[in-house]
């Protein structure tokens, strides 16, 4: 190859020693963009080794911080699906418990059960010369009163009033923050921990509160509270009268409840019957020992239905009112006794409303 001059490139092929030489003669131009047109491949080729190089290498790094996000993730999910095994096992067992709880209720609700007696047929009738019973009529009405609504009312003054509403929007804004689902299982799990200690120390303090509530309830069942007839009509009060038969000043022991033959009688509270018998002084009478030295007694009756030895629940019928022995008309003479001693039967009972 020689150079003709500087516009051309001459080639020349030699074939042989008797064959002819062959030129090309090719511009300099040409040359010079085919040796461009070589070079800027070249060029070209390695820029896009280099570039897919960085390309492989982004790509790898992306992958292993997949890779990693993905382990975290997995982390996380075994974590969650551990924590949510334990909150399962742990609601299963406040499940129990909240049962448990419900149970204990429905105890306490048993042990405040007292029998009303509000069964017993109402008669509103009072004897015109008694008019209402004493005092004591006003003391039983503050039961048709609202139910009580808990405690005072205070007024605040603004500045008070303001700290408070600051303190309150503070607490609202703070449990609105975003918390991350691991973090609320956590929290769940802290309450239910929390909540388990509170069952631990209900299990510790509930048994001595049944053992009160269940001696409170034999108490206030044993003690005469309960109105012992359907009629509220007293004809005579406890203390001192004129003797309807003697004419004379005379102490009445327990009150007068007037009524008709056959209306029911209730034990006013539970006992064991110690007395079930017939006399001329207190027609058909029965006496019903409560405990605590104390016994009630009615008589004048027209009927018993129990006997000497029975035990009695609070409400139990046990006779009927009738006009036995010394009285003037149907009627119910009830006494309270403590140590023998009569009481006067307002102190312990009230009439139904």
């Amino acid at each position: 190859m020689t150079k003709s001059n500087d516009r051309h490139w001459t080639w020349m092929l030699m074939r042989g020693p008797n064959r002819p030489v062959i030129q090309y003669s090719i511009p300099t131009v040409v040359v010079k963009l085919v040796i461009f047109i070589v070079i800027g491949g070249i060029s070209a080729l390695l820029l896009s080794l280099v570039i897919q190089r960085f390309t492989m290498h982004d790509i790898v790094a992306r992958h292993e911080q997949l890779q990693l996000e993905l382990q975290e993730k997995n982390q996380l999910l075994a974590e969650m699906d551990k924590q949510l095994s334990i909150i399962t096992a742990s609601s299963n067992d406040m499940k129990q418990k909240m049962d448990k709880i419900s149970q204990w209720e429905q105890q306490l609700q048993s042990y405040l059960q007292v029998p009303t007696g509000a069964n017993h047929p109402k008669n509103s009738k009072q004897s015109p010369s008694m008019g209402k019973p004493n005092s004591m009529s006003s003391k039983r009405d503050t039961a048709s009163l609202p139910l009580p609504l808990g405690g005072e009312y205070i007024m605040l003054p603004a500045s008070k009033l303001s700290t408070l509403r600051s303190a309150a929007t503070e607490v609202n804004s703070s449990d609105q923050k975003t918390v991350s689902p691991l973090e609320a299982w956590e929290n769940t799990n802290k309450q239910l921990h929390h909540m388990n200690k509170k069952w631990q120390d209900w299990e510790r303090t509930m048994p001595s509160l049944f053992k009160n509530a269940e001696a409170f309830q034999q108490q206030l069942n044993a003690t005469p509270t309960l109105w012992p007839t359907g009629s509220t009509r007293i004809t005579s009060l406890f203390g001192e009268r004129s003797d309807p038969f003697q004419r004379s000043e005379a102490f009445h022991a327990g009150l007068d409840i007037g009524g008709d033959t056959g209306d029911p009688v209730y034990a006013t509270a539970e006992g064991v019957v110690i007395d079930s018998d017939r006399d001329e002084l207190k027609g058909n009478y029965i006496i019903v020992n409560h405990g605590s030295g104390l016994t009630t007694r009615y008589l004048h009756l027209s009927e018993r239905v129990v006997a000497s030895g029975d035990s009695v629940k609070k409400g139990t019928l046990i006779g009927k009112i009738g006009t036995t022995g010394r009285s003037t008309g149907p009627h119910l003479h009830f006494e309270i006794r403590k140590n023998g001693q009569p009481i006067d039967p307002m102190t312990y009972v009230n009439t139904p409303e």
